[in-house]
C-alpha cells in the first residue's frame, strides 16, 4: 500500500503535559516530534490505547534543551487527542504528523543531529551525513531551531509537512535521504526516520498523474 500526507498538529504548554486535540483513524501512521527541556522523560499516549515507540532523543547542547522522536504505525483504533507526558514541569512543543494508507509498514532507519553553525546553504542542514532508507520508504524529518526569526525550507526531494512555525518544521518523502532542511539561521536540532512498505506493498507515487506520461 502506498501512503497519504494526510495533515499535521502541533500544540504547545508549561507544565507537565500536552495534550492536542486530533483525528486519527484505525490504520493510520503518526509521527510524533517533541521539543522540551533536556533531562525530562517523554511518553506518548492517545485516547484511543494506541501504542506510541520512542526512538531518538537529540539535545541542543548550546541551550540545554532536546528534541524526541515517537511513531506510531497502522493504528489500531481512532483517537481524538494525543498527550505527550513529561517526568517535570517545563515548556515543551509537539507536532504531530498524520499519515494514510500505508498499513504494516516498519521502522528501517533513523538518525538525528545537532549543528551549532551549519551555515544558510542549500540542505546545510541534515540528521545523517549520508543518505539512509530504501529506495520505497516514508522518509521524515523534523528541525527544531531555537533562535527567533528563523526561516526554514525543507530540504531537496522532500515536500512540507507541518511548517507554519518559525522554529520548527517537519517534511516527508519517498525513498533514501538525509533528513535535509535550509535554515536562515544556526543552531538547528535535526531529527529523522524511515519507514518500509510491508512486503507487496505498492511504491509511494508523488506525482501519480504523471506517471503514465514518465514511464513512456
Amino acid at each position: 500500500m502506498s501512503f497519504t500526507y494526510v495533515t499535521s498538529y502541533t500544540g504547545s504548554n508549561v507544565g507537565t503535559s500536552v495534550t492536542t486535540t486530533v483525528t486519527f483513524n484505525a490504520g493510520d501512521s503518526i509521527n510524533v516530534w517533541v521539543y522540551s527541556v533536556t533531562g525530562r522523560t517523554v511518553t506518548v499516549s492517545d485516547n484511543g490505547s494506541n501504542t506510541y515507540t520512542a526512538v531518538d532523543t537529540q539535545a541542543d547542547g548550546a541551550n540545554t534543551n532536546s528534541c524526541w522522536s515517537f511513531y506510531s504505525i497502522n493504528l489500531i483504533n481512532s483517537a481524538t487527542t494525543l498527550t505527550v507526558n513529561l517526568s517535570a514541569s517545563a515548556v515543551v512543543s509537539v507536532v504531530i504528523d498524520r499519515f494514510s494508507g500505508e498499513g504494516a509498514a516498519t521502522l528501517n532507519a533513523h538518525a538525528t543531529n545537532d549543528q551549532s553553525s551549519p551555515g544558510s546553504g542549500t540542505n546545510a542542514i541534515f540528521a545523517s551525513s549520508t543518505s539512509i532508507g530504501g529506495a520505497n520508504d516514508r522518509n521524515c524529518a523534523f528541525v527544531y531551531d531555537v533562535n527567533s526569526g528563523t526561516t526554514t525550507a525543507h530540504g531537496t526531494g522532500y515536500s512540507d509537512a507541518y511548517s507554519a512555525s518559525t522554529n520548527y518544521h517537519s517534511e516527508y518523502s519517498t525513498g533514501s535521504g538525509k533528513g535535509s532542511f535550509t535554515d536562515s539561521t544556526n543552531g538547528p536540532v535535526d531529527m529523522m526516520m524511515t519507514f518500509s512498505p510491508p512486503a507487496g506493498a505498492v511504491p509511494y507515487d508523488p506525482w501519480p498523474q504523471w506517471s503514465p506520461i514518465l514511464a513512456q
